[in-house]
């Protein structure tokens, strides 16, 4: 994606003229090096035309795509994010990324416009193509990884970190979720033991308050007296 550098008021002497009764892009002359080979958004090609090219066609609320195919028969597509129009001249600039300078050699390129209706084309107009040159350039390397390796390595290694904070987060989380789970069942088991132990004790006392009574209606229906610690008959006396 390309950023605003320039303002309505600046103008340029190297901007890319389109034609929209030929469609052709005239690039003015000594102005068609986009870039050195392994350049990365550092230059912008500037375009202005009319911003009715057609009777039917709008440019004041059109989508303006920079279609291009690098010198290794790659195709990709720029979207462009500064376009304005004033004093009747519609003009927006292409910011020449890395995949379009990756081989030296010929960049064949189109200026494609749409107009939408919410996420739909509602009409769409291009251009001829034009050829920009890339310059042969050498490659920087720093350690064992290329610049053209950097933005891989980057995204990798940020990947790794969103995982690894993902990872983390999850942790915690479950560590939390556990700690009150352990809690929550260790209250419970105390509470189900406290509450068996006091049945325990309540069910010892009723058992034993029963096997007193037991004895005693025993020992008065067989007519047996306790002296110490033994039993003997009693023996009535008439």
């Amino acid at each position: 994606m390309g950023i605003t550098v320039y303002s309505e008021s600046e103008s340029f002497s190297n901007v890319c003229v389109i034609d929209s009764v030929t469609r052709q892009i005239a690039i003015p002359e000594g102005c068609d090096l986009l870039g050195v080979q392994y350049d990365k958004n550092a230059c912008l090609v500037h375009f202005q035309m009319d911003p009715w090219p057609t009777e039917l066609f709008d440019m004041t609320n059109a989508q303006v795509r920079i279609i291009y195919k690098n010198a290794a028969g790659e195709f990709g597509s720029y979207l462009v994010t500064n376009k304005f129009i004033t004093n009747g001249v519609c003009s927006f600039a292409w910011e020449v990324d890395a995949n379009a300078l990756k081989e030296k050699g010929n960049v064949e390129f189109w200026v494609c416009a749409e107009m939408l209706d919410g996420s739909t084309v509602k009409r769409e107009w291009h251009t001829l193509k034009a050829i920009g040159n890339v310059a042969e350039g050498l490659l920087h390397v720093t350690g064992s990884v290329a610049t053209e390796s950097k933005d891989e390595v980057m995204q990798l290694l940020a990947y790794a970190k969103q995982v690894s904070d993902d990872a983390v987060k999850q942790i915690n989380s479950t560590k939390t979720s556990t700690l009150s789970e352990i809690k929550e069942n260790s209250d419970n088991a105390l509470s189900s033991i406290a509450s068996k132990h006091t049945n325990a004790i309540d069910d010892i006392e009723n058992t034993k308050a029963a096997t007193v009574v037991t004895i005693n209606n025993l020992i008065d229906t067989l007519g047996l007296n306790v002296k110490g610690g033994k039993v003997c008959q009693r023996i009535r006396v008439k």
